[in-house]
């Protein structure tokens, strides 16, 4: 049977630390060379776990759960050549209920991971399901062990892809 669940990240987010408030909880990463690899300058600013990422031709918004892990994330400078990471000017919404009960009681995140993939399903299938959801930060599909795992840029989307891949091949 299909089975799917979010990947937490190694360290977790406690109730206490979530950001309730209008702050600033965003980092900014510009000066980025055209057609930067996100997933490398997400790797060098250690950029997890966020809520969300946008990625714009020369920059990339990294929006996080509270204000201290954006400050941690600017503070730690990075390991990006020529790139200013600084916080967003903008003030950043606070979180709702709903991602505070998703994120505590689901264990929501922006990775989904799928097992006992059934064999009739194809890895166009699930790409093609996974991509309708929103922009993927990255995809692997293997098909000898039947497993998938997609990490999207915004939480939310890899949430609201759940249920369109279990009605397709569970119904």
């Amino acid at each position: 049977m299909l089975r799917l669940f979010h990947r937490l990240p190694t360290n977790r987010i406690t109730r206490r630390s979530l950001s309730t408030g209008l702050i600033s909880r965003t980092v900014r990463v510009e000066s980025l060379a055209e057609g930067y690899n996100v997933n490398r300058v997400l790797a060098a600013i250690k950029a997890n776990p966020a809520e969300s990422i946008t990625v714009a031709k020369d920059h990339l918004l990294v929006r996080f759960f509270n204000e201290d892990m954006a400050k941690n994330c600017v503070a730690s400078g990075g390991g990006t050549s020529g790139a200013v990471i600084k916080m967003d000017d903008a003030l950043s919404p606070p979180l709702s209920a709903v991602d505070v009960a998703a994120l505590g009681r689901l264990g929501m995140s922006r990775s989904l991971a799928m097992t006992d993939i059934p064999n009739k399903v194809q890895e166009k299938d699930v790409l093609e399901i996974l991509s309708q959801h929103g922009a993927l930060e990255s995809w692997i599909f293997d098909s000898p062990k039947r497993t998938a795992t997609a990490r999207y840029l915004d939480m939310h989307d890899a949430f609201q892809a759940r249920l369109p891949f279990l009605i397709k091949f569970l119904f």
